[in-house]
């Protein structure tokens, strides 16, 4: 990665430091989702039953390229513990028992990295019925 583009994302990451949220909307869906909104970028918090986590997004440059495809994504998150979810125990930030609830967990940061990789899929064990053969549709293709 070129410096100029390192540069224009850490900047861009920077804004974050002084910017506020605010509560702009619940989406209920299988997933809820609330969403708080400020002048740099947007938080969401995914309440989702298996692994509820905080996203931090920013807006996208008007520009098309490197940068606005790195920032298109999820430039951090949190993802909730276990013990703020009542499925663990364990001890909160400060080393005591119990939970930090949806603030105790730790931030990761995306990178602005992008590396390919080649990967290989093998299908293995019995083939199972497609769900549109599951609940009767005849048509030769979803058998």
């Amino acid at each position: 990665m070129d410096a100029s583009l390192w540069d224009k994302w850490a900047a861009a990451v920077g804004a974050l430091e002084t910017c506020e949220f605010r509560f702009r909307s619940m989406n209920r869906a299988e997933i809820w989702t609330a969403l708080y909104a400020s002048d740099v970028g947007k938080l969401e918090l995914l309440l989702d039953t298996e692994q509820p986590e905080w996203r931090v997004t920013l807006n996208l440059p008007d520009e098309c390229g490197a940068l606005r495809v790195f920032l298109s994504r999820p430039v951090a998150r949190m993802r909730v513990p276990a013990s703020a979810t009542g499925k663990a125990r364990g001890k909160n930030a400060k080393g005591r028992e119990g939970s930090d609830g949806l603030l105790g967990g730790k931030w990761e940061v995306c990178l602005p990295v992008e590396e390919r990789l080649e990967i290989s899929l093998r299908g293995r064990g019995e083939l199972v019925e497609s769900w549109e053969a599951r609940i009767g549709l005849q048509l030769p293709h979803f058998s």
